[in-house]
């Protein structure tokens, strides 16, 4: 809906004299991303005006990548426990995420918008059904779980599979959604495993959205079956993806270490990354200031602050996000299922003027910074061709 600034700091060959700001001023947003390079983290205030350019070009520098270092993060909050499937969290299935891997996800975009392409995780290929009621699918045969005891660098296999979806059924929130066993209108019936690597799913009725399913950071997560006994899974993780935990201090922090044994060669480039809980604003400005966290901070009322502070650092445009604000009313008896008096209400939002406001607009003309803005529908810009401008002919009678 308005401009906003994203930032991280960047890893690798030159650390110290590199870093990023950024200030998020919510959801659905137009973007600019703040990079430095070249200068030092030791320049003084210059005290002079602002007079930043943005950076158009979007590199991908993979080829040119150093590895090793750990990245200096943070989290605004704990968590109660690291078991991604009986987790009543979201936090806490974020923080599972880091050691868990999930049988799909969704390709990311590379100096672009990810597409929506469903990619194997632990699943290196699979093949529906003609009749949509069943999926097969053949596990990585380098998936393997964390080095450590209990699961000491063993492969992945299909009881692993079967065994966390008979779990996810007996604790997962979610598992109503899920398992039909349990819900006439969930699509899953049976998992089958004929072999190590190969595991079967069957449906009640064909399900488009399987890969939604099957891919979201709200659902399965694979375990090893030493979960049932080998170790706690609320207070540690033996995953088998791009991160082990290695050190948790409740209320302190998180401290992450690469796994030498994730399927994909030469990933991550990091060793480690470090996430310290740090809830307060003012003290991860400050933090990120000090070059103690190298991302993910500053918001969009201090962007201009911490540029003429840092005067180092460089402006690049940001991607859009894919959520936008809604209003929801009542159905049942309602003036509401007019479509008519909904097409009213939504023309009595003054798009353009949240946007410039919440975006300091005027501020960053005034600094020499043009910001690109669009406005959100009921889908974010983020959402690329599935977007509609809600100013655009495309809307018809309902713009």
């Amino acid at each position: 809906m308005y401009g906003r600034y994203a930032s991280r700091r960047i890893p690798g060959e030159g650390i110290g004299r590199r870093r990023l700001i950024s200030g998020a001023t919510g959801a659905g947003l137009a973007g600019l991303i703040a990079a430095a390079c070249g200068g030092s983290d030791d320049a003084k205030p210059s005290g002079a005006a602002v007079a930043p350019t943005v950076e158009q070009q979007k590199l991908d520098t993979t080829a040119q990548a150093q590895p090793g270092g750990t990245y200096q993060g943070f989290v605004t909050q704990d968590v109660t426990g690291f078991d991604p499937i009986g987790a009543t969290a979201n936090r806490d299935r974020t923080e599972a995420g880091w050691a868990y891997s999930r049988l799909f996800k969704f390709k990311p975009g590379v100096n672009e918008l990810s597409k929506g392409e469903v990619e194997g995780d632990i699943v290196e290929s699979w093949e529906i059904n003609p009749d949509a009621l069943q999926i097969t699918m053949k596990l990585r045969p380098n998936a393997k779980w964390d080095p450590r005891a209990p699961t000491n660098g063993r492969a992945v296999d299909s009881q692993d599979i079967k065994t966390t979806f008979e779990r996810f059924k007996a604790q997962s929130p979610y598992r109503r959604d899920w398992f039909n066993s349990l819900s006439p209108t969930a699509p899953f019936t049976d998992v089958e495993t004929p072999d190590a690597r190969t595991v079967v799913i069957k449906m009640a009725y064909p399900l488009g959205a399987i890969f939604d399913y099957l891919g979201n950071t709200l659902g399965y997560f694979a375990m090893p079956r030493e979960a049932d006994g080998g170790f706690d899974p609320k207070r540690e993780m033996r995953g088998s993806g791009a991160w082990m935990l290695e050190k948790y201090t409740p209320s302190a922090g998180f401290e992450y270490k690469r796994n030498p044994n994730f399927y994909v060669k030469d990933r991550p480039f990091l060793d480690g990354w470090s996430s310290p809980i740090v809830p307060e604003y003012a003290q991860q400005l400050a933090q990120f200031r000090a070059g103690n966290i190298w991302g993910g901070v500053v918001r969009q009322e201090d962007v201009l602050a911490t540029k003429r502070d840092l005067p180092q650092l460089l402006l690049q445009q940001n991607e859009y996000g894919p959520t936008a604000p809604g209003i929801f009313f009542g159905w049942s008896g309602s003036p509401f299922l007019d479509v008519r008096v909904r097409r009213a209400i939504a023309m009595l939002i003054d798009r353009k003027t949240f946007a410039s406001a919440y975006s300091d607009e005027d501020k960053f003309k005034a600094a020499g910074i043009n910001l690109e803005l669009a406005y959100d529908n009921f889908l974010g810009r983020g959402w690329g061709d599935y977007w509609l401008d809600p100013y655009g002919k495309e809307m018809g009678e309902g713009g």
